[in-house]
């Protein structure tokens, strides 16, 4: 004989309600699971953008070495999930856009675009793409980019923002350096 026939009708409603309610729990995390999962697959996209343009810009034999080690440099920054948090908190706590570092990150961007479109499209895309992949890779990040930090960087040219707060960020020593990006003479 089955035992089934000896359960009660309130306990067939309790059995309901546990499974409605698991399989409302399993749906919120599946869903959950494909959202991280897209999130994943964009930043893996993104990365290889960002690697693409990294390659391009340090492998041009006219970009000074200095601005070689400079964007390799950021792109470590930014591949640390703990100091690109730090980097982002920075970006919306202070105007790094309105600071002078990052205007001369931005003129001499301007200066190649002038001389190189392609070049200077390659350096940025290694930024924005960089920076990018990262938003969407940490989920540490998420608090910071819900309030004001897309906004912030959905600016036009406000890459430049970024790549200063990276590079201050970084520098141990607070000497003022007014190194320029321009193309050196082939």
């Amino acid at each position: 004989m089955s035992h089934f026939s000896e359960l009660d009708f309130s306990t067939l409603v309790a059995l309901a309600a546990v499974f409605c309610a698991l399989s409302a729990h399993l749906s919120v995390k599946l869903a959950r699971l494909r959202r991280r999962t897209v999130q994943l697959k964009t930043a893996n996209d993104l990365l290889k953008e960002h690697y693409t343009a990294l390659q391009k810009v340090v492998d041009h034999p006219t970009i000074p070495e200095k601005y070689k080690e400079r964007l390799l440099h950021f792109s470590e920054i930014i591949s640390d999930e703990k100091a690109f948090a730090d980097l982002l908190q920075q970006v919306v706590q202070e105007d790094l856009y309105r600071d002078n570092e990052a205007k001369g990150y931005a003129k001499n961007l301007a200066q190649l675009r002038a001389q190189d479109p392609d070049l200077a499209e390659a350096f940025s895309s290694a930024v924005r793409s960089g920076v990018a992949a990262m938003m969407l890779r940490y989920p540490s990040v998420e608090e910071i980019l819900e309030s004001t930090m897309a906004r912030v960087y959905a600016a036009p040219r406000r890459e430049g923002a970024v790549f200063a707060g990276a590079m201050r960020k970084s520098r141990s020593d607070h000497h003022n350096d007014h190194d320029h990006l321009a193309v050196a003479p082939a």
